[in-house]
């Protein structure tokens, strides 16, 4: 039996990148995923890798009524969360020169907008231990050319700023940074990661 198992785990932007090498891991765990996305093809090829217990669903995270179909099915199909891995982003790599209002209004309702709604739609379904955690960007510490809107993008500041409001959930909260550049995680990362939010070690 996974460390993970009988755990109920959300994973935003799980049908690609992290999301989906995260999904695919605690589905090994032993956890019942749901992950939600944009691109049907790829939400559908991720559910038939994660198996019969698994939810794909399709959800603009920005939108949300999408939000509200998404957390309507999850309450239906798991009845509660063990943990959410807030993850879907939107990056768009432009000169500050070049950025336009679209892509700006783009970047803050995906990477802010989304993530604090997220989180708080789920807090109803979360249960008491459970586990927060949001793929923060370490562009908000450090810049680079064509990063401006990345590094403003606040993505750590719902995690921090509603910290107040999570006084007796007794819930884990973390952000994790990762260089815009980096390889695959391997196999050791994630182990630590899983460790870090409070998951048993392997014996």
């Amino acid at each position: 039996m996974g460390r993970l198992a009988n755990k109920n785990i959300l994973i935003t932007g799980g049908n690609s990148g992290i999301g989906l090498a995260t999904a695919q891991e605690f589905d090994r765990e032993g956890a019942r995923v749901a992950i939600c996305g944009l691109n049907e093809r790829t939400l559908q090829a991720t559910k038939e890798r994660l198996g019969a217990r698994s939810l794909a669903l399709r959800a603009d995270v920005s939108d949300l009524s999408d939000l509200d179909t998404m957390f309507a099915t999850i309450t239906r199909e798991f009845g509660h969360l063990d943990g959410i891995f807030v993850n879907a982003g939107y990056s768009e790599f432009l000169l500050f020169e070049d950025v336009t209002e679209q892509s700006f209004d783009k970047a803050i309702a995906v990477n802010f907008k989304g993530v604090y709604f997220t989180i708080q739609k789920a807090l109803p379904l979360l249960r008491r231990g459970s586990s927060v955690i949001i793929n923060a960007s370490v562009g908000a510490r450090k810049g680079w050319p064509t990063t401006s809107t990345v590094q403003r993008r606040g993505r750590q500041t719902p995690g921090k700023d509603t910290r107040p409001d999570w006084r007796g959930r007794r819930s884990r909260r973390m952000a994790a940074a990762r260089r815009a550049n980096a390889p695959p995680l391997p196999d050791s990362s994630l182990r630590r990661s899983r460790e870090r939010i409070g998951f048993p070690r392997k014996p």
